[in-house]
Formats: C-alpha cells, structure tokens, sequence
C-alpha cells in the first residue's frame, strides 16, 4: 500500500527547505531606487515630449517613440546596477565607477535627462531651460553617497541608448505616403478644404525596439490534412456525449 503524502506535509518540506539555503549575498548599495523619483521623472520626460513644438507637436506614435527612448534608458540604469533583470542593450561604463554602490535615484535622473536632452535638441529654450532647471535641483537635493556613480551610469545607459538607436529610421524625410488612385479600400485624405496629411510616414520603417521580425508571434499554421483526421475531427463530437464513450474514463463525467 502506498503512503500518500498530504499538501500540508508538501507544503512543510518546501518551506524548510527554502530556510535551510544560504541567503543570496547581495552588495550593499548607497541607497534602493525610489518610487517617487522614477515617477517624477517620468512625469518630466511625458511632459516635455507632450510639449515638443518643432517643427510640429509629437503625433501619438512619435511621442510614444521618444518615450521609449528615455525609459529604455532608464531600465537600463537601474538594471546596470541592481543588477535583477535582463538589460535591454549590454552597455560599459568608464572605469572607476564603482556600479555597485551607485545610487539608482541619480542614474533615473541623468538617464531620463540626457536622452531627452538629445532628442528634444532642436525644441526652444522655453522647453529646455525648465528641464535644466528640474534636472539641477533633483541632483542637489540627491544625498552624496553614490550620486557621482550614479550619474555616471545613468548618462552611460543614455549614451548607450542614443548609438544603439541611431539609424533606427526616427524621423527618416525619405519615407513618404501618398495615396493611390481612389478605389474600394483605398485610404483617401479628405479633400480640401481639409488640411490632412501623412503625420508620422517613417513608422512604417521604423526599427521596432523589441519586435525582430513580422513573424515572430505568428502561430503555427493548421496541421496536416488527411482524410482519416477529418474523419476523426467530424465523428469525435457525436461521440463524446455517448454512454459507450470512454476515452478518459467515464468516471470523469459523473458528478
């Protein structure tokens, strides 16, 4: 007779296990990432990009590009130094900067400042000034321990950002959209008076940040046809209701 063991019993040899390993030696660091301080700055750069003015305000897709930016920056920073998920691009910093005891509030800050500083560049001072004006006092306010390093990584992770992202077609001039002739299906701006035109064309050629190819989640395709599966695939339901139909036991059924 076999001797089934219970899921309290389970449940008891799992946890004493787990308290019987050596905890995981973890650096200690200057200080732990704040929540508010990502928050804030997420805040900043959203706010910043919302008020981009030049040439144009950021479409929708554009904007939401330019934030992809600045926190695959940040995610980089933080992870750099807590060290806890896979980095988005591997990056190096200089050597000397002591990354384990970097402060990962100063690395959010430089991280979401320098990639915002570049690709809003060519906005008026009225848009960057205001940005400097918040990036210098939440550097200030910042405790000492750690904050040099971490704002070593964070500019780092930015620069990083800005070189591996550089020809990913962002704005690209050559991709242009015009409409073909009218027909069924066929996209049409409206016509004048109607000021519509093709806002952000060079999405359709931009480098997806994650994605690696159109492929890449499709679902196998059907299986292979035969005339024994379809004959399988037609009788299987009028069966699975019967008396007689045992494939997994009749037992399963009853209630």
């Amino acid at each position: 007779m076999k001797t089934r063991i219970g899921p309290a019993v389970v449940v008891a040899l799992v946890a004493a296990t787990v308290l019987a390993m050596p905890a995981a030696k973890t650096p200690v660091r200057a200080s732990t990432l704040s929540p508010q301080v990502a928050l804030d700055w997420n805040l900043n750069a959203v706010t910043a990009v919302r008020g981009a003015t030049v040439p144009l305000p950021k479409f929708q897709a554009e904007g939401m590009i330019h934030m992809s930016y600045v926190q695959a920056a940040v995610y980089d920073a933080v992870t750099k130094i807590e060290g806890r998920y896979e980095p988005y691009h591997h990056f190096k910093v200089s050597h000397g900067i002591d990354v384990h005891h970097a402060s990962p509030d100063a690395a959010v800050i430089q991280a979401t400042y320098s990639t915002l500083a570049h690709y809003l560049s060519d906005q008026p001072a009225t848009l960057l000034d205001p940005l400097k004006a918040k990036y210098d006092a939440a550097v200030a306010a910042l405790p000492a321990a750690g904050k040099s390093d971490g704002l070593a990584v964070g500019l780092a992770a930015a620069n990083d950002i800005i070189k591996f992202r550089a020809h990913d077609g962002l704005a690209d001039p050559s991709v242009t959209f015009t409409p073909g002739p009218p027909g069924p299906g066929v996209y049409q701006f409206a016509p004048a008076p109607s000021l519509q035109f093709a806002q952000t064309p060079w999405v359709a050629s931009f480098t997806p940040f994650l994605l690696k190819s159109p492929s890449q989640f499709r679902p196998d395709g059907p299986p292979t046809w035969s005339v024994n599966t379809t004959k399988r695939s037609a009788t299987s339901p009028s069966h699975m209701g019967s008396t007689s139909w045992t494939r997994f036991g009749r037992s399963r059924w009853r209630t």
